[in-house]
Formats: structure tokens, sequence, C-alpha cells
């Protein structure tokens, strides 16, 4: 299995990206276009997967710090294209890496329901024996009244 090979599962209308074997840093970089350092790789893996026809995507991914782990995150807005035609809704996507003991964690978000993102991007996370915090605290859209 390759760093960008995975599993999809859909539930309601949020997309998760699942890798079922982990790779090594390592084994992920090779070749001429990926970055020869981990964060260089981690950047390039969160902005890679917010880039799609009709998204407007961040300029450059962001880092933050979540309990000890690094974590790299781009996200972005807008209607897809596919086939040529422009998806009948907007859809919000945020991807998130990180490098924990050697291999690369990616998670993808997407959904067409902001209070639905916000509420899985607020969903916490723990690394180890550290404490979990939630994945990204901030919101993309205000909540509805």
């Amino acid at each position: 299995m390759s760093c960008t090979e995975d599993f999809v599962g859909h539930e309601t209308n949020i997309s998760l990206h699942i890798h079922s074997r982990w790779p090594t840093m390592r084994e992920c970089m090779v070749g001429e276009s990926v970055p020869n350092n981990e964060d260089g790789l981690l950047q390039a893996i969160a902005q890679a997967l917010v880039s799609a026809p009709g998204i407007q995507r961040m300029a450059k991914p962001v880092w933050y710090d979540l309990t000890g782990q690094k974590i790299h995150m781009n996200a972005g807005v807008g209607r897809m294209i596919a086939n040529g035609k422009l998806a009948p809704a907007p859809i919000i996507m945020m991807a998130i890496s990180t490098d924990w003991r050697g291999h690369p964690l990616t998670w993808l978000f997407i959904s067409d329901d902001a209070e639905v993102f916000n509420q899985i991007t607020n969903s916490r996370l723990q690394f180890g024996d550290g404490p979990s915090k939630p994945m990204f605290a901030g919101n993309f859209a205000p909540k509805r009244r």
C-alpha cells in the first residue's frame, strides 16, 4: 500500500479517509516531487487533500500544537467541479496531518453543513497518555439559531 491509497467511508454528509496500513514517513518521502523532510511532507499532504477544482483553499497550511503533536492543517470551501459540472451545494473541507511515532496520520473532513462540520472537527483527540483536546478548536461558521 502506498501513502495515497486509502479506504473511504461515508456517514451522513461527512467523508472520512482512513489508512488501513500506516506507511513510515521515510516510505512516503520518495520521488523528485515529494519534499525530503517530514514537515514539508505533512504540509504537502494537508494542502493536496483540499486541492480540488472549485475549492478555494488556504494559500499555505498552518500548524498548531495539540498536546505536543505538531499538527499541519489546511482548509477550503467552494462548490466542487466534477465532469465539468458545478456541484449544487458548497462544501467545507479540512485536512490535518501529523507524524505519530514515525508514521504519517491524516484526517480529511468534508461536509455541506457548517454546524456538523464544526462538531466533527471539535471532536477530541488523544495522543498516547496525553490529555485529549479538540482536533481543531475553531469554528468555520457561526452556529444556527
